[in-house]
């Protein structure tokens, strides 16, 4: 009976590490959602520069516009309890952090927090929304925005209906055409 007793030990032990590996995970432990957000920036449009005026010798002035961005959301469900879950896996994207780091370190601009957006993401399926990534009032404190770009780094609040937090982070390229010089 003895030796029929023994070898539950060495079952027992591996039974215990295999279950400590398994919740090593930080993707799937038990703080973090059912869900994971997917975000691709679509289309990046560079903001447009145009000289206006100048007639009769004058110089001119350089208008610039800004053109809003798409970017696409995905709900990809890590497990199945996801998909039986909804609605309370769906996703809410709350808003957007904006942070720009520009080739030129004198054009330093506040990050900046769009916060309107409340876009639903159902589990399994994709969402598309538009906003402008740099407010045009923004462009009158660069030093010399002609030309210049930056690297943005979009950091997307959202939660899920059941209230877990996810932010998920893309990165962009904003390009600031120069203006044409008038004769």
């Amino acid at each position: 009976m003895r030796s029929t007793k023994l070898w539950i030990l060495p079952v027992l032990a591996l039974a215990v590490l295999a279950f400590a590996g398994c919740t090593g995970n930080s993707l799937d432990d038990g703080g973090s959602a059912d869900v994971v957000l997917e975000v691709s920036v679509e289309n990046n449009p560079s903001v447009t520069a145009n000289t206006q005026g100048g007639s009769g010798g004058g110089t001119g002035v350089c208008v610039y516009q800004v053109t809003e961005w798409t970017v696409t959301f995905n709900n990809v469900p890590k497990n199945m309890v996801a998909v039986d879950g909804s609605p309370y896996n769906d996703i809410v994207v709350d808003g957007v952090d904006i942070a720009y780091t520009w080739d030129n370190p004198a054009n330093a601009l506040p990050d900046r927090f769009f916060g309107t957006m409340n876009v639903v993401v159902p589990v399994g399926e994709s969402a598309t929304v538009s906003f402008y990534p740099l407010a045009g009032s923004a462009l009158q404190t660069l030093s010399s925005a002609n030309g210049e770009s930056a690297a943005v780094a979009l950091t997307f609040r959202a939660h899920t209906v059941e209230g877990t937090a996810i932010n998920q982070t893309a990165y962009s390229d904003l390009v600031i055409d120069s203006c044409p010089v008038t004769p």
